[in-house]
């Protein structure tokens, strides 16, 4: 295909890239005519990128959906731009620091919270999420011994 581009999905909605979707590329809304899975990565023709320079203008670009076309998640599930910058507690009170990122690992996802202590990497399993308050912009994490010397 002509103006094809490559794409990470960051996304857990694969359905998000079918064709006929809207994304918000680079800020502007463009719609998938065809796509398809290469390896590791999504080759989607976007309606109005017909050739290789206007899909060479969307390199690094980033591909977004409006929040109010998101998709419901079931309770207890977030998104991560709804984690980063919670403030991180121990079920204690303690202040750990804030949540700054979500990296991702094949045996789960690890929430990067940088605080006073430095920086810790805390598994995101259900047993160690006690609670997450976005209105209250707060998650209680019960550490398992020594996670804080790793």
């Amino acid at each position: 295909m002509r103006g094809e581009v490559r794409v990470q999905a960051l996304s857990d909605f694969p359905e998000r890239f079918r064709s006929g979707a809207r994304l918000w590329v680079a800020g502007r809304p463009m719609v998938v005519e065809a796509g398809r899975k290469r390896g590791n990565l999504l080759v989607l023709k976007l309606a109005g990128c017909d050739d290789r320079d206007a899909a060479e203008a969307l390199r690094d670009a980033l591909l977004e959906i409006p929040e109010r076309e998101r998709l419901a998640l079931p309770p207890g599930s977030f998104y991560i731009y709804e984690l980063v910058g919670l403030e991180v507690y121990t079920p204690a009170g303690e202040r750990l620091g804030a949540l700054t990122a979500v990296e991702k690992n094949p045996a789960q996802d690890l929430f990067v919270v940088a605080g006073p202590a430095g920086e810790i990497l805390v598994p995101a399993l259900r047993r160690m999420v006690r609670e997450v308050d976005l209105a209250a912009g707060r998650m209680v994490v019960d550490l398992p011994p020594g996670l804080r010397e790793v």
